[in-house]
């Protein structure tokens, strides 16, 4: 990936002075969790702490600056997000995105209903007229299709699951008799998502358990993004599959923004994007709950 842990702080310090202006010196570093797909560290100056991310992959560079750009994006709503600090590569150095520190404290006892408030609040108050997003960006280390549409469920056809499942078959993870179930599964996406218009919310994008995280303050702070604009609903999906949300949680969104009929259906929409994507990136145990939603409503 980016190197020892003195290697990424000693690359981070020379990107810190060439491209924000910084002349700095670690003074501590060690590593800390960063996901799974990179390396990361505690990066201690005399001036600041900072959490650093760095991959050796030269198309890291194009997943960090896009990490960034969604992490500045949702700052725009009321949750608290890292402030990115600077991303880049030195020298031919390893990529690397370096984030103010946020040193995780105990959760506020309102900490569920304040995380479901707040993802409510981006979803009403940062909008657009067309969804998906100005670039594609990245779902772990996917490709996430976002060319602007007006209509969602052809964006939704098209630069989510379509794309998913062709990959699927092109990797041989599917078995080619799907794909007349799967084509008549995406012909009939029009009366399950129905039709839903603009205006359309910013999403988190990839909001599971593992991208939200306890802030300085105690209260929730949101991180990893895969921000594009769409349905609201939509970022239901990865919530539905992998849980770890209190039902505080959903109490407090939908206060605000309150179920419309047919949302338990929707958001099994949603989940087979991710499910997909999982089965694109980590294989074919998450293949029988793919062809399960594929076959209840097809």
């Amino acid at each position: 990936m980016g190197g020892s842990a003195f290697q990424i702080a000693t690359a981070a310090c020379h990107l810190l002075a060439e491209l924000a202006g910084e002349n700095v010196q670690p003074v501590a570093f060690r590593p800390v969790q960063g996901g799974c797909i990179n390396d990361a560290i505690y990066l201690e100056t005399a001036q600041h702490r900072y959490f650093v991310k760095s991959h050796a992959d030269l198309e890291a560079a194009a997943m960090f600056q896009a990490e960034a750009e969604g992490l500045r994006w949702l700052s725009r709503g009321s949750l608290q997000v890292p402030d990115v600090v600077v991303h880049g590569m030195v020298d031919g150095g390893p990529a690397m995105l370096v984030l103010d520190w946020i040193e995780s404290r105990t959760p506020t006892v309102h900490f569920s209903e304040q995380l479901g408030r707040g993802l409510a609040e981006l979803h009403a108050q940062v909008l657009s007229k067309e969804c998906g997003w100005s670039s594609d960006n990245f779902l772990g280390t996917s490709v996430q299709r976002n060319e602007r549409r007006t209509d969602w469920v052809e964006f939704w056809r098209e630069n989510r699951l379509s794309y998913q499942l062709e990959l699927a078959f092109r990797n041989g993870l599917i078995a080619t008799e799907w794909r007349g179930r799967c084509e008549q599964f995406l012909d009939r996406l029009d009366e399950v998502l129905g039709f839903q218009n603009a205006p359309y919310s910013l999403l988190h994008g990839d909001l599971w358990s593992g991208n939200y995280m306890v802030g300085n303050t105690g209260e929730p702070t949101l991180i990893d993004p895969a921000v594009y604009y769409g349905q609201a609903e939509a970022d239901f999906g990865i919530i539905a599959l992998f849980g770890g949300f209190e039902q505080r949680f959903f109490d407090a969104y939908h206060e605000l923004r309150p179920r419309q009929d047919g949302f338990t259906e929707r958001v099994e929409i949603y989940k087979l994007y991710h499910l997909l994507n999982h089965l694109n990136l980590f294989g074919t145990s998450y293949l029988a709950p793919s062809l399960a939603i594929i076959q209840q409503f097809s």
